[in-house]
């Protein structure tokens, strides 16, 4: 059958990665998506003490991806997840706004570092979720 050696979903780039616009999200076709959310958020950790506000700037894109995921998802527990994604994200834009504007962005990186991280482990959380689904 079509697919049908395609659950997993870790390596597999093609067949249940991407979604079709309207299509309700469900682990078979959010894998591809998850996976492009934790390299944005990587790659948004390297530069946190080089260029913040650029990172600001993508943490709050990536937020909006991670509101229409949950929006669209009907595995209760994978909205959890994203839910839990989506909140570190705003946590993260707050904190680092709040640094930016006092002038005090060297003595928030290590709370915004533990929010990246705990953003890092609910996108770890949701696709460890469509590996078991």
């Amino acid at each position: 059958a079509a697919g049908s050696g395609d659950a997993g979903g870790t390596t597999a780039p093609t067949g249940g990665g991407t979604v079709a616009a309207g299509e309700p999200i469900t682990c078979a076709n959010v894998g591809g998506e998850l996976q492009r959310l934790g390299d944005d958020v990587q790659a948004a950790v390297e530069r946190v003490s080089t260029d913040p506000e650029a990172v600001v700037a993508e943490l709050g894109a990536i937020a909006e991806r991670l509101g229409g995921l949950v929006e669209a998802t009907e595995d209760a527990q994978l909205r959890e997840h994203l839910q839990t994604a989506q909140a570190a994200a705003g946590a993260f834009i707050e904190t680092a706004g709040t640094a930016l504007r006092d002038g005090d962005l060297l003595g928030s990186l290590g709370e915004l570092g533990r929010q990246l991280d705990d953003l890092r482990t609910a996108l770890g959380d949701a696709e460890a979720h469509c590996r078991t689904a």
